[in-house]
């Protein structure tokens, strides 16, 4: 309990409120619009900017018609835009959906956001496996896994905010670190196993930076950032953020060593 409290009065995540954990003190200011409030304004609008950036990242995977790991790619961003647009809503229209819709709201944007994490490690043991894997395509094998995952994490999160076990955040959090990792691994194992160009390795080096980063901002910072910021931002504006950096370099990590076409796709049916 006493990791969770420490994470809450760090970080303004929204399932905290939901865990009935005391939350920051140091949250970024909030303003109002046509007498509606909108709490933390700039860690909405950099949520906003995330969900149409990951957009148009799913619109040029979806171009490169016959590119390798094509339906991986855009399973991650899928849950990734699905995760932060529940962020939004629970995050800024709070006082709007209250009670147990504001729960269930946190209760899915936490499990969306775990299985985005997941699903990075799941795509990266299926991406290269063209010609499938047990008599499924490596794609719908790679959704399999991720949905039985989310199926687990839903339970799992849903038991926990019922019973009250405030310690779910910390727990999440660990599991995160966890998926990042194993996927850092394993596709530094492909890398070495295929002698790739350096620079691959290095993108991985800066994803997983960008994450520790992150990370780093949930565990502490929290008055630093209010007082250097006037409070116009709080750690959970630095996690979306470095957050939404690792995205983007898993999608540039792609591009790097996978944006290639399967040749005569047509005899792989």
């Amino acid at each position: 309990m006493a990791i969770a409290k420490h994470i809450c009065s760090q970080l303004n995540d929204p399932i905290c409120k939901t865990l009935k954990v005391e939350p920051s003190v140091y949250s970024s200011f909030d303003t109002k619009i046509f007498d509606l409030t909108i709490y933390s304004p700039y860690s909405l609008a950099l949520l906003a900017i995330s969900v149409l950036c990951t957009y148009r990242m799913i619109s040029h995977v979806d171009s490169l018609y016959s590119s390798i790991g094509r339906g991986e790619m855009k399973t991650t961003f899928t849950l990734y835009i699905i995760a932060n647009t529940l962020l939004f809503i629970g995050l800024g229209f709070e006082k709007i959906f209250k009670g147990p819709y504001l729960d269930f709201i946190n209760v899915l944007r936490s499990s969306f956001m775990s299985t985005t994490f997941f699903s990075l490690f799941a795509g990266g043991l299926t991406i290269d496996k063209i010609y499938g894997i047990m008599g499924m395509k490596s794609v719908n094998f790679m959704i399999t896994l991720v949905s039985i995952y989310f199926t687990m994490i839903v339970i799992f999160v849903y038991v926990f905010v019922a019973v009250g076990i405030q310690e779910l955040i910390t727990v999440l959090t660990f599991i995160d670190i966890a998926s990042i990792f194993m996927y850092i691994i394993v596709q530094i194992a492909k890398a070495k196993k295929k002698r790739e160009d350096i620079w691959g390795i290095g993108t991985l080096g800066v994803t997983f930076l960008f994450f520790g980063m992150g990370v780093a901002h949930t565990f502490t910072a929290a008055p630093l950032v209010a007082a250097f910021s006037e409070r116009n931002l709080d750690n959970l504006f630095f996690v979306i953020l470095y957050n939404f950096l690792v995205v983007m370099m898993s999608h540039k990590y792609w591009l790097s060593t996978y944006d290639f076409e399967q040749e005569c796709l047509a005899l792989i049916i």
